[in-house]
């Protein structure tokens, strides 16, 4: 690709060609306000923040959709640029709730940001029109998302990422008489996949998730109860940025140490629970194809992709894995397997969920996954309430002296439980097992290159005792339709396709720390494969506690069926709350 030379702020900076000039000024770390812009969406020059003068004309233009060429020259900081951005920056506000302090996501709104960035230059007046949105209602979505209108300023992105995540958009612009603004469908047809891509993309405080880590708060004081924490694999790669620590930096020991200073009873990692789903997984894989049953499985571990079958597509329902999520299976053991060897009433323990996704907030409410009256979990709450839990609990994770596992049973974990976290990753650690148990021998090589690019859709093919497998790891729906079309046509074309709901995987979910854009993706898996590649034991079925799990709690196969195991089926539309 031919470069080129542009002038930002009288300083020559070398650009490829294609690129804006707004993707230029953000990678030479130039300051450039872009309420809007994400690298996910197409530029649409929606909050008129990002303008740039170009040099010698006057003129301004729009620095998300400018095309940089050889010669151009422009200016992030003149006069009219800074007159304009007041200006727009005071419509802004008419838009937008301006109660900045008591803001969830006051560290990382966009807006704020702006404002912070620019009173030291020119004056402008947050409130100088009267706000026409103080008096709408909330809405909630389910158990998991929050939607505030009187802090939207009408941008559209969760508008258009909804779109690519569901049929037609759940959350989409309206417009009446004398208002424009973004709401969620009322229609029976369009429906919430909890997926939290809304709230990632969201430059405001607009959009965020259902809080529940205040109800664990006051259940580290109840000392009748014993809080009992997992985590999820993605969480490790991705919860030092809150604290900052760089995207990427693995903090599982950290992790740990965190939770027990803030009084948990005990802590878990997620990714025993993904050994054991991997266990289950691979063997009803070898069963369908030893059967001759050449139809596609998919997996199950995203709910917000659960959620997108049985309301979008229902007749692909029957061909999920039956095998519960990780942090479901292993909130199940905790109540039963962990409770008996323990000698503690299951009545007493509170599993709580740390997890990268909103989506997971439902999933911990689904009548169908409970064991013996109970739910397996309890409360599921995001990376980002992790933060807020320690914070508030004066705990700075990046100074915490890490410690070990619990050396309790379901202690140890694996390196391919530990990649479940990125795009890929339950692929490779299915791969891993099924090949182990349908040759008697380990794989060469533990890692399949092909899939730990970053793109939406990533086929791999495979032969194992003379016969071929094609496999796909799929992440964001806008891909998953994709694949939906070419199996409508051919429902034996892969064998199994991993998908996850965001972009990227889990370590891009609707929980995590925010902002989220490419280069974090790949930052935040890498940090997860290198985790891999240090682990002890990269194999599931080479996992000490889940080999003595299978010789013991799980020789009767009711109770493994009863733990690991589930149904899906057609769903109706979710609930919508409104909320003053």
């Amino acid at each position: 690709m031919s470069q080129i030379s542009i002038s930002i702020n009288g300083r020559k900076y070398q650009a490829d060609e294609g690129e804006t000039v707004l993707q230029v000024a953000q990678r030479e770390d130039i300051y450039i306000p872009a309420l809007c812009y994400h690298c996910d969406l197409l530029p649409h020059e929606s909050c008129r923040l990002c303008m740039v003068e170009i040099e010698g004309e006057g003129k301004l233009k729009a620095s998300c959709t400018l095309k940089a060429f050889d010669g151009l020259r422009v200016l992030t900081d003149s006069e009219l640029v800074n007159r304009v951005l007041a200006v727009n920056l005071e419509l802004l506000f008419a838009q937008h709730e301006g109660k900045c302090e008591a803001c969830a996501r006051k560290d990382s709104c966009k807006l704020r940001q702006a404002v912070i960035k620019f009173s030291n230059k020119e004056k402008f007046v947050a409130d100088k029109y009267s706000d026409r949105k103080k008096d709408k209602l909330k809405y909630q979505f389910g158990p998991s998302i929050m939607f505030d209108p009187a802090k939207c300023i009408n941008c559209e992105n969760c508008a258009t990422m909804c779109a690519k995540q569901t049929k037609g958009g759940f959350i989409r612009p309206r417009e009446s008489k004398y208002n424009f603004e973004v709401s969620p469908s009322l229609a029976n047809d369009h429906d919430c996949i909890y997926c939290g891509q809304c709230i990632v993309h969201c430059p405001t405080g607009a959009l965020s998730e259902v809080e529940d880590y205040p109800e664990v708060q006051k259940l580290l004081k109840d000392s009748t109860k014993k809080v009992v924490f997992q985590f999820a694999p993605a969480i490790r790669s991705s919860i030092g940025e809150l604290f900052g620590l760089p995207p990427g930096e693995i903090a599982t020991g950290k992790i740990f140490s965190s939770l027990k200073r803030i009084g948990a009873y005990k802590v878990f990692d997620t990714s025993f629970g993904a050994d054991v789903t991997i266990m289950e997984e691979s063997e009803e894989l070898i069963n369908k194809i030893v059967s001759g049953e050449n139809e596609v499985m998919f997996s199950s571990c995203c709910p917000a992709w659960v959620k997108y079958l049985e309301f979008y597509e229902k007749g692909f329902v029957k061909y999920l894995t039956s095998v519960r999520s990780p942090h479901i299976i292993l909130g199940g053991l905790i109540k039963t397997h962990w409770a008996k060897h323990n000698n503690i009433n299951p009545k007493d323990i509170v599993v709580v969920s740390i997890m990268p996704c909103t989506a997971k907030k439902f999933e911990a409410k689904r009548r169908e996954l409970r064991v013996n009256g109970f739910n397996p979990v309890d409360i599921v709450i995001t990376n980002r309430e992790f933060a807020k839990l320690l914070k508030e609990a004066n705990i700075n994770l990046a100074d915490v002296e890490p410690s070990e596992s619990n050396d309790d049973i379901m202690g140890s974990f694996t390196g391919a439980g530990e990649i479940f976290g990125a795009s890929g990753g339950v692929l490779e650690a299915a791969i891993r097992t099924a090949y182990f148990k349908t040759t008697g021998k380990s794989l060469e090589h533990f890692e399949f290159k092909a899939i730990h690019e970053l793109n939406g859709i990533k086929e791999l093919e495979l032969k194992v005792n003379n016969q071929k497998l094609r496999f796909a790891a799929v992440s964001g729906i806008e891909n998953v339709k994709i694949v939906l079309d070419k199996l409508k046509s051919d429902p034996t074309y892969y064998s199994c396709v991993e998908v996850m709901a965001c972009p990227g995987g889990c370590v891009a979910g609707g929980g995590q720390p925010l902002p989220i854009d490419d280069e974090i993706r790949k930052m935040r898996s890498k940090g997860l494969y290198k985790a891999d590649r240090e682990n002890r034991y990269r194999e599931s079925h080479a996992n000490p506690d889940v080999v003595e799990l299978y010789k013991g709690f799980f020789e009767s196969d009711r109770m493994r069926h009863r733990i690991c195991h589930t149904k899906f089926a057609a769903k109706n539309k979710g609930v919508i709350k409104r909320i003053k």
